[in-house]
């Protein structure tokens, strides 16, 4: 084989492959059109989300799981309300539980302190 042949199942190269990047899709294969709706894309609605979010926290229970409850609590919150951090125990007794309000995170922390029962 001389250096002047090109290696069989490759065809182009960098720029072949830039270029064909760079090219406009075709209209069937645009993922946005004109005519299309916009707006966010919610799969589920806010009623959804909290019964699936209540059965959660059924199954937890059930396995014999508590959910800690603090005081205050400042735990960071979806739009819709939900609180997004959980802490949940088993045999042990809950002696404080705070949810200080921070700056140094999008989450605030969570302060638990424990005592075997």
């Amino acid at each position: 084989m001389t250096d002047t042949k090109r290696r069989a199942g490759r065809s182009g190269g960098r720029a072949a492959r830039v270029a064909l990047r760079a090219a406009p899709l075709s209209e069937d294969k645009r993922p946005i059109r004109p005519g299309m709706s916009g707006g966010t894309y919610k799969p589920l609605s806010d009623a959804d989300i909290a019964r699936i979010h209540a059965t959660a926290l059924d199954a937890l229970e059930q396995v014999g799981l508590m959910e800690v409850a603090f005081e205050p609590d400042n735990r960071t919150q979806f739009i819709t309300g939900l609180v997004l951090d959980h802490v949940f125990y088993r045999g042990l007794e809950v002696e404080k539980a705070k949810a200080p309000i921070t700056d140094a995170s999008d989450h605030n922390p969570m302060r638990v302190t424990f005592k075997a029962k």
